[in-house]
């Protein structure tokens, strides 16, 4: 990622956590677009990082979610995905409070910032059940890698 990509990024964001987070729900087309990876899978573990977030610098050692992937839209995404578990705390990136449970089975549009992926409430990661929209548009999909 280049420096003015990176500087515009932090930028964003910074803006977006002083004024909270709001937003719309994107159309399955724009958060498609937006999304480096798209895939469907179930949180097997919750497990130490041993390290801060690449995109944020909160204090204290963070943990990682680990997904067992079923299905894949868009991405180079394994049977196993690993990924933040950062929580969303009014600047719009990050899982949903009560996504980050083991078993919780997603549906995950992700951007790779740095070297990690991310999410954010703003980017349609929904659980299935509340995927049925999305499915529709995405079509079938394929195995993970």
């Amino acid at each position: 990622m280049g420096d003015a990509t990176r500087l515009l990024g932090i930028l964003a964001v910074s803006i977006t956590a002083a004024y909270g987070c709001d937003c719309a729900d994107p159309t399955v087309k724009d958060a498609e677009k937006r999304a480096t990876v798209i895939f469907r899978g179930t949180i097997t573990a919750l497990k130490p990082s041993g390290k801060p977030y690449a995109f944020r610098q909160p204090s204290g050692t963070e943990k990682i979610l680990v997904f067992r992937a079923t299905r894949v839209w868009k991405g180079n995404v394994g049977r196993t995905f690993e990924m933040p578990a950062m929580l969303e705390e009014a600047d719009c990136w990050g899982f949903a409070q009560g996504f980050t449970k083991p078993g919780t089975e997603l549906l995950v549009y992700a951007v790779k910032l740095e070297s990690e992926f991310y999410t954010g409430v703003c980017s349609r990661t929904r659980l299935l059940r509340y995927a049925s929209e999305d499915f529709k548009a995405l079509g079938p999909g394929w195995e993970p890698k």
